[in-house]
């Protein structure tokens, strides 16, 4: 599966780096790129936008087989165990080794006086496996400390729903934004009712932060199922807050089409801040 790197050419100023986990319906991520840096309030990261391959993303992206909610849609086939099981082997350590790389690079321009850049928008899809993929190096080149990595996911509509479930399962995700999330996806309220967050290792021990939000008139629908996303939603956010989780929820104007690039940018500035 193809996915794309957004970092900022001139490096970064702190040793401890968010990077954003995102799925993409369309596009390769830039316009929630270029939303963030439109916010003066969204503090610098790494986004990682994993890129529809053409073929949509409904089946990695949910939790467990479902019928599909549309006329004529087929089924979800739950391939989302698999899909994070390859974000986890594959596309994690790829990244943090690029971005390891990154940081040693412009370090090093910066401590020997070279201006220079390096794009801000990697297709990693066609990188090949990264050297010691498995082994991100963190070293920084310039003084010998290390850079920490914040691992953030986030998604919008299924993809907000496949963020929360991976933050869930994985021990790794520190922090998530469900944003229109299809929360009433069916049997999920159950299965976060009934399971508690997986703990990670070190310093990964599961989710620390999440944000939720909704647009006001997306409950507005007569479908039996969607029609349930406010109430959903509402009892989601009140279970993660119970794990201690600090949680915020938020409305939005407008339906779930309005805008998603916006809502995106305000919760990861939420998020990172």
């Amino acid at each position: 599966m193809d996915f794309t790197i957004w970092k900022y050419e001139n490096g970064y100023q702190t040793d401890v780096i968010p990077i954003v986990y995102l799925h993409s319906f369309r596009g390769n991520g830039e316009d929630v790129w270029k939303a963030c840096h439109g916010l003066k309030n969204c503090p610098p990261m790494v986004l990682v936008s994993v890129n529809n391959p053409g073929t949509g993303l409904d089946d990695e992206l949910s939790p467990w087989p479902a019928d599909g909610v549309w006329k004529g849609q087929a089924p979800y086939k739950g391939l989302a165990a698999e899909h994070l099981r390859w974000m986890m082997e594959e596309c994690v350590p790829q990244v943090e080794a690029e971005v390891s790389r990154f940081i040693r690079d412009t370090q090093g321009s910066q401590a020997n006086g070279d201006s220079s850049t390096r794009t801000s928008d990697v297709n990693a899809g066609g990188m090949g496996k990264a050297d010691n993929a498995g082994k991100a190096e963190r070293t920084n080149a310039a003084d010998g400390t290390t850079a920490r990595f914040l691992p953030v996911i986030a998604g919008y509509s299924l993809a907000g729903l496949f963020a929360l479930w991976a933050a869930w399962n994985s021990g790794y995700f520190r922090r998530v934004a469900s944003v229109s999330g299809s929360l009433w996806y069916p049997g999920f309220t159950d299965y976060i009712r009934n399971n508690a967050p997986k703990s990670g290792c070190g310093e990964n021990t599961g989710p620390e932060k999440a944000y939720f939000s909704l647009g006001d008139r997306e409950g507005r629908t007569r479908h039996p199922l969607m029609s349930r996303v406010d109430a959903c939603t509402a009892e989601v956010v009140e279970r993660v807050r119970s794990y201690g989780i600090k949680t915020t929820f938020e409305w939005n104007p407008g339906n779930h089409f309005d805008h998603p690039e916006l809502r995106m940018a305000r919760a990861l500035a939420w998020l990172l801040r």
